[in-house]
């Protein structure tokens, strides 16, 4: 209907290699869905979402031990004892889901009064795992490996503007209200395990092996939000000055300047005159301005810089549990702050 418009759009493939075997190849499924609702007057919504999954297998291919390339071309003293397909008893297999999600919402309750909502999600999950069975040419125990790893993003925003005349004074006056404000949040996770040294063959997981090898765990996560209050005086159309503030704050600062401040203020003045809007400006000078401006922004520490970590050390000498301090932190920092001043004249032909 003319109220309600969608998208809808679905896919498969499928690939395989040149070496016709099972465990190399390729697989996609994606399934996207877009919507779009104006049902009423003054408000419109939009979704849109999409939906990928793909699972892949690998060969051992290139110039390694267990690669089929070396192997076959070399006739001689390869790896396998010139049994080549002993390579194919590798598995290496990866899927991975990537999930979208975004919404659009544009509310004017009045001509000169506007809000704008937006907020979307970006998720993806890997999970990697390599197998050499039991009885394996190159590892005759056998290995297991498996890598996962989240990847979470998601951000909302709101902005409103208000236009007007400024009360009290003449209509060649003009004023636009503008605020807003914003949040973000990533999330990233991994989490990798390497286990050897099985009992006999079959289907395995990771506590089936005998031995852990190695084991280690990721996570990163930053929140950072804030918000912005900017006022434009206009007159007629010719003359502007625009000052405002935007306020943030930062998963990443240390605490003692979150207690203190909290929020970091980053402030913004600028003025702009028109020139070629008067009748005497010549009119082979399409457009010209004078522009004065000043502004400060920040740059948010990297992350953990904050924090104190360490990290357990045996001493072989004495044969007790020490650490070794990986950061030393720094509870006061914030954002390094930038000042920017700007003036100049601009213009077209």
């Amino acid at each position: 209907s003319e109220d309600l418009t969608y998208y809808l759009s679905t896919g498969f493939s499928k690939e395989t290699s040149v070496i016709n075997w099972d465990n190399d190849g390729a697989r996609q499924f994606t399934l996207r869905a877009n919507f779009s609702f104006n049902g009423f007057e003054d408000l419109q919504i939009r979704f849109n979402t999409s939906m990928n999954r793909q699972e892949i297998d690998w060969l051992p291919q290139g110039d390694s031990w267990e690669g089929l390339l070396r192997n076959v071309a070399t006739v001689f003293n390869d790896e396998t004892d010139n049994q080549d397909g002993l390579v194919f008893e590798k598995d290496v297999e990866q899927f991975i889901n990537t999930f979208n999600f975004s919404t659009n919402i544009n509310y004017t309750p009045m001509d000169n009064f506007r809000h704008r909502l937006n907020l979307g999600m970006d998720w993806s999950n890997s999970h990697y795992v390599t197998m050499r069975p039991w009885g394996y040419f190159d590892d005759p125990q056998g290995t297991r490996t498996v890598d996962i790893e989240n990847r979470r993003f998601l951000t909302l925003d709101y902005a409103a503007s208000f236009s007007s005349g400024v009360p009290g004074l003449h209509r060649d006056f003009t004023s636009v209200l503008s605020f807003g404000g914003q949040y973000n949040a990533t999330e990233d996770t991994g989490n990798r395990t390497d286990v050897q040294g099985f009992i006999g063959p079959g289907a395995k997981v990771l506590e089936n092996g005998e031995e852990v090898t190695n084991y280690n765990e990721d996570y990163q996560g930053r929140k950072n939000g804030g918000f912005f209050l900017q006022e434009q005086l206009g007159w007629k159309n010719r003359a502007f000055l625009t000052a405002g503030i935007r306020a943030d704050s930062h998963s990443d600062f240390g605490d003692d300047l979150e207690h203190d401040y909290f929020l970091q203020i980053y402030p913004k003045l600028q003025a702009t005159y028109t020139l070629s809007d008067h009748s005497f400006w010549p009119a082979w000078w399409e457009t010209s301005r004078v522009r004065a401006a000043f502004g400060e922004s920040g740059e948010p520490p990297r992350p953990g810089e904050s924090l104190v970590y360490w990290q357990a050390s045996s001493l072989a000498d004495e044969n007790n549990l020490g650490f070794i301090i990986m950061n030393q932190g720094n509870p006061e920092i914030g954002p390094e702050i930038t000042k920017e001043y700007e003036v100049g004249l601009d213009g077209s032909f």
